[in-house]
């Protein structure tokens, strides 16, 4: 339904309700996104230019001219007014459309704008925007002595609660704990990398607020390290070289170049870096102990009250290229352990790379990620592989290095595998093994070396070549090997069998019959009905030479084969088409409906299962009127009432089979 401030003539064909409650009706006027957003700004536009219109007005509310926000005057005049309802943050924009920024909850409401007398409406809601969550003072903490509580302060009942550290989503486990609907952080005990900015996060369906950063602090309590070993500094980025210590209270930072101070600031620009050694000092505000210990580094570790930065800074061009060193080899047997090195002094960054991919989870890498450790080699780990070492600066790749891992022979395939061949014909047999190094492969015939090489050639192939002939690859590195045998036998042709019947191919029902399968003896002999295997093996007699269906039925009705097989070939008779002579059962007569209108046509049908197919007669009042299995009345009238009779015959048999009568009289009319 329309709004109560929306006059009742206009048209609404749809409501458009999001998660921020926007309501939008289908009128000319628009808003540029489906949700209003506390802080952000929204678009109202027209939906088509106001050609026959020169002035236009936006309120606030109602028509009425308290509310009025602004006058716009469109061409040929030009130039707005703002009006009483004016805010400031309102920007009158092309063809009457209205920008409104840094929206609040008292933008809330319906929007009216009217050309000329005629009325749009656009109602705009920000309910569900969620006020800014307050986060609790925090104090100074000691490491793994205090314990921190932060609160989330929220007027909301049913928000969302989360928690971020430094910008990222803080988890919990044992030591960090979330309470009273999340409102409640406790950190027991605190450690140095609890240190940093917290906010508390807070969300609905309609929108979502941080809190002010609060930082945690953690004082440590270790006594000051003698010598420092420890090495951290930040990659350079935008030009500049930045030493950054994690200490309580603020550290102290001063820079030598070659022994000599140039600098008291932790950030140093790039441009005034010339080729040395550069060592960053770090103490703590009024403290005594400094130290200075160079070494070529580059990264970042959180350490206590003193630390001692050092760079050693290469120039681009002078950066040394890194090589591989494979041990034990760049041969390796499989399953074999090997290790890869990158022989570099630079440790800031080593990737390791194999076949231009690089490599990542999985692999064991160690010392910096200088060393790569596979313990047990697989054909996978077969490919080039290098290094590629950076300074932050630049990026430098080794020669690749390539590794080969020698495994198989598996068990050889023989192919073909179905190897029966006619005599004087020529062979081919292939045999192939997965192995590397190429394996070799030599054949043999019932244990007798015959050839070398992949392929075995026999040429005009007779009896004497039938056996077992054997494959056999060696891999010429591990000695390892592969055998696989097969059997390759001369076809013995069969000659075709054929199906004979007594006493003939037609025999009357309940009647004895023999089948004959004229065939070799000592052979295999199947029979088949209806290219089905035959199952009733009581029918067969004479190793299966001979069937004997003792009292044929009509469903014997069918054509009959015989196989025979040998220990290389089968071979098939044709199809013997046996028939069984059979009734005729007693005839019916269809429809069997006994009144019919005069003058009508009347067809009746004469069925009865016999083979073969019977003879039918037609009798009417016992007097023979046709023949055929249909009889045809064109017109019916009183001489065709009566008995009407269907004889059906089997010739062959010289049986007879009348139906019932049926009787059919006109339909007396009323």
């Amino acid at each position: 339904s329309l709004p109560p401030s929306l006059p009742p003539s206009l048209p609404c064909s749809h409501v458009l309700s999001t998660q921020a409650q926007v309501v939008k009706y289908h009128l000319p006027v628009f808003m540029d996104r489906s949700n209003a957003i506390e802080g952000q700004g929204i678009n109202l536009t027209v939906g088509a230019a106001p050609t026959s219109f020169f002035i236009c007005n936006w309120y606030r509310g109602s028509d009425s001219q308290e509310k009025l926000i602004v006058t716009v005057y469109l061409p040929p005049l030009s130039g707005y007014v703002f009006g009483p309802a004016y805010t400031r943050r309102e920007t009158p924009g092309p063809n009457c459309s209205l920008q409104i920024e840094n929206l609040n909850q008292d933008d809330s409401g319906t929007y009216t704008l009217t050309h000329s007398g005629d009325f749009f409406f656009l109602s705009l809601s920000a309910s569900g925007l969620l006020p800014k969550p307050n986060m609790s003072l925090v104090q100074l903490f000691r490491e793994n002595m205090d314990l921190v509580h932060l609160k989330c302060d929220t007027t909301v009942k049913f928000a969302n609660i989360s928690w971020l550290q430094n910008g990222k989503p803080l988890r919990s486990c044992s030591r960090i704990q979330l309470s009273n609907n999340k409102q409640t952080l406790t950190i027991q005990p605190v450690l140095r990398r609890d240190a940093g900015a917290y906010q508390c996060h807070i969300s609905n369906l309609f929108s979502a607020r941080r809190s002010d950063t609060t930082i945690i602090s953690v004082i440590c309590e270790y006594p000051l390290p003698g010598t420092m070993s420890a090495m951290f500094l930040t990659q350079p980025s935008n030009g500049r070289l930045n030493c950054k210590a994690s200490s309580f209270p603020e550290a102290e930072y001063c820079w030598f170049h070659n022994g000599k101070e140039f600098s008291k600031s932790p950030e140093i620009l790039l441009k005034d870096i010339q080729s040395g050694t550069y060592t960053c000092q770090v103490g703590l505000a009024g403290s005594p102990n400094y130290s200075k210990f160079p070494l070529p580094v580059l990264w970042f570790l959180p350490l206590c009250n003193l630390l001692v930065i050092i760079i050693c800074l290469l120039p681009a061009e002078n950066l040394p290229k890194p090589n591989v060193i494979v041990k034990p080899t760049n041969f390796l047997m499989e399953f074999q352990p090997v290790w890869l090195y990158c022989n570099t002094t630079i440790i800031q960054e080593v990737s390791w790379f194999k076949d231009n991919i690089l490599l990542g989870k999985g692999y064991d890498f160690t010392d910096f990620n200088r060393s790569l450790h596979v313990a047990s080699v697989s054909p996978d780990n077969t490919g080039q592989y290098w290094c590629q070492v950076s300074n932050g600066i630049t990026v430098v790749k080794s020669y690749p290095v390539f590794l080969s891992v020698i495994y198989g022979p598996g068990e050889p395939i023989i192919s073909p595998v179905d190897v029966c061949n006619e005599e004087h014909t020529n062979i081919i047999l292939s045999c192939k093994a997965d192995a590397f190094p190429q394996p070799q492969y030599a054949w043999y015939r019932d244990g007798v070396w015959l050839d070398d090489g992949r392929r075995l050639f026999i040429q005009n192939f007779s009896e004497k070549n039938s056996g077992y002939y054997s494959c056999r690859a060696t891999n010429p590195k591990s000695m390892m090997t592969g055998e696989t045998t097969l059997e390759v036998d001369m076809i013995d042709f069969l000659p075709k069998p054929n199906v004979t019947a007594k006493p003939s191919n037609a025999i009357e029902e309940l009647h004895p019959v023999h089948f004959f399968c004229n065939a070799p003896n000592d052979l295999m002999i199947t029979w088949f009905k209806d290219r089905e295997l035959y199952t009733n093996e009581s029918h067969l007699l004479d190793n299966n030479k001979t069937l004997l269906i003792p009292s044929v039925t009509k469903n014997d009705t069918g054509g009959y084969q015989c196989q025979i097989t040998n220990h290389t070939s089968t071979r098939i008779s044709d199809i013997f088409n046996f028939n069984v002579v059979y009734g005729p059962d007693t005839p019916a007569i269809e429809p069997t409906q006994r009144y019919y209108n005069e003058h009508t046509k009347v067809l009746l049908t004469c069925k009865a299962d016999s083979f073969p197919q019977p003879r039918y007669v037609w009798f009417h009042n016992g007097k023979k009127i046709d023949t055929g299995p249909k009889l045809f009345l064109e017109d019916f009238v009183e001489d065709k009432t009566g008995s009407y009779i269907c004889q059906a015959g089997n010739d062959l048999l010289q049986k007879k089979r009348n139906s019932s009568s049926l009787e059919i009289y006109l339909e007396k009319s009323e």
